[in-house]
């Protein structure tokens, strides 16, 4: 199946739990069960097929921010006078002093409002520069939800994805969670878990998500920087029995 022609394939396993009691007999006693899903509400599913990718609708490719402070060159923060809108990762940013094909990684929306960006600024970026953003991301989003009762604080994902070109498929979370998904607007900051692409194939992280006991969830943003696709994720993920067994093997 091919990423930029018909679809991308993406394959999660080896989920890896981390419990959030301190007492060693707890953390045997407890079981986490954590698995993917259309919602918060769905019932335990060993795999779930996003629907087709749609655009971020308030997205305007061109859109420009002003920088607040001055950027010395190797660097990878940019500090801007207002919030920057949270679509605005996994979009390009450019001017002189950014390479080119340069990604936004990761965003504040606090002061001080700042982008992270893929690649060392190669020059002085002054303040009241213009930075362009352009590539709208077009998203699904799904839930990573916990049955058991067990709390984790990070999940193992690995991430497989079989495609024709560089373009590129990623995997965010809000860490005070989507104040509006259609606009993927965040309150707090955006984690890019990971951005796989024709040229890696495929990844494994250890991503830092605290999920509750007890029916808690987190809810991922998955996104490609190719318009109107149709891109279908396959998402399998296992969890260790309890926390005593899988920390022996950590």
């Amino acid at each position: 199946m091919l990423l930029g022609a018909t679809q991308a394939n993406l394959a999660f396993a080896g989920l890896v739990t981390i419990a959030s009691q301190s007492s060693p007999q707890a953390m045997s006693s407890g079981r986490p069960v954590v698995f993917p899903a259309a919602s918060s509400t769905t019932s335990n599913l060993a795999s779930y097929t996003l629907p087709t990718f749609t655009a971020v609708g308030s997205c305007v490719s061109g859109f420009t921010l002003v920088t607040s402070a001055s950027t010395p060159s190797g660097s990878t923060v940019i500090t801007l006078t207002t919030a920057p809108p949270a679509y605005t990762v996994g979009m390009t940013a450019a001017r002189t002093g950014i390479p080119s094909n340069t990604k936004v990684t990761a965003i504040s929306a606090v002061v001080p409002y700042s982008i992270t960006i893929s690649n060392l600024t190669t020059a002085t970026i002054n303040i009241g520069r213009n930075v362009t953003f352009t590539g709208c991301p077009y998203q699904q989003y799904f839930s990573i939800n916990n049955t058991g009762n067990m709390a984790v604080t990070s999940i193992g994902i690995a991430q497989t994805v079989t495609v024709s070109s560089t373009d590129t498929m990623a995997l965010q979370w809000c860490t005070t969670g989507w104040t509006n998904e259609a606009s993927a607007t965040c309150a707090g900051s955006i984690n890019t878990i990971m951005t796989t692409s024709g040229t890696t194939g495929s990844q494994y992280v250890n991503a830092s998500i605290p999920i509750a006991a007890t029916n808690g969830t987190a809810r991922i943003r998955a996104f490609t920087n190719v318009s109107g696709k149709t891109t279908t994720i396959n998402i399998i993920m296992s969890t260790a029995l309890n926390l005593a067994q899988e920390t022996t093997h950590l």
